[in-house]
């Protein structure tokens, strides 16, 4: 047994939904990016003009300055950084962050001293990750959002689903209450002025013109019984007379043999 196909409306509803799934989805990813992001952004920048400082003193002095922030520290050796970030750190290849040991985490900045001297602003951070300290309670907020977003999506998708479908369900009432000896009558103010409306108009035409064959039908069947009627009567007269002529004879030849 085949499976029904869906209806119309289902499918707009299911559009609808599907695409608010897809939204929930990326704004909720788009959300922990821009929170990251954010979040980052407020460490690096004091480490930028840290490092700008760092490199004006050297250049004057020829040699660094005290940091200006307790959050930051300043070093001209890997060998000098904490272990647990040593052992990460590769001088060719320096990345934003680095995952430490326990709940640390490190911003790493490199930048060049006068006379071509390697500099490290680094910035321990792990107790001021806020975003990822709220991880959980963000992921709420969004999942929220999401069926929220989805609730409102079903509702709109619902609502203009029966909105767009109705008068298409009023044309196939009008079709399907057809009886073979009346075809139905489409009035254009039923429908509205687009696609639907113009199927309707189709339809009213292309029944038009069956109404139009049948009528002609019928007047011809009319018509032809009419002028067959009469000829019809004098072939049955012909046909009874010729019987009993016949009968006539029949008996006549039975007495003459007597």
């Amino acid at each position: 047994m085949s499976r029904a196909a869906p209806t119309l409306r289902k499918q707009i509803i299911t559009s609808f939904l599907s695409f608010a799934a897809l939204v929930s989805i990326l704004f909720a990813g788009s959300s922990f990016v821009i929170a990251y992001v954010v979040e980052d952004a407020m460490f690096k920048e004091p480490m930028v003009l840290e490092a700008t400082r760092q490199q004006d003193h050297w250049r004057k002095f020829g040699r660094l300055a005290s940091p200006s922030s307790q959050l930051i520290s300043i070093h001209t050796d890997i060998a000098s950084l904490p272990a647990d970030l040593q052992s990460q750190l590769e001088p060719t290849r320096v990345l934003e962050e680095y995952r430490g040991s326990g709940s640390r985490h490190y911003h790493v900045l490199p930048f060049v001293l006068d006379g071509g001297g390697q500099g490290y602003a680094v910035a321990e951070v792990g107790d001021r990750l806020v975003v990822r300290a709220m991880r959980g309670e963000l992921l709420l907020m969004v999942i929220f959002s999401a069926l929220a977003m989805l609730l409102a999506a079903g509702a709109l998708g619902y609502w203009l689903a029966v909105r767009a479908t109705a008068p298409l369900s009023r044309l196939v009432d009008t079709v399907s209450a057809a009886q073979p000896g009346g075809l139905p009558r489409m009035v254009p103010g039923d429908f509205p002025n687009n696609e639907v409306g113009t199927l309707a108009r189709t339809i009213q035409l292309l029944l038009e013109r069956t109404r139009a064959f049948v009528e002609r039908e019928s007047r011809f069947t009319r018509d032809a019984s009419h002028e067959l009627r009469t000829p019809l009567a004098v072939i049955k007269s012909s046909v009874e007379l010729i019987e009993s002529k016949g009968g006539e004879h029949r008996d006549s030849f039975s007495w003459a043999r007597c």
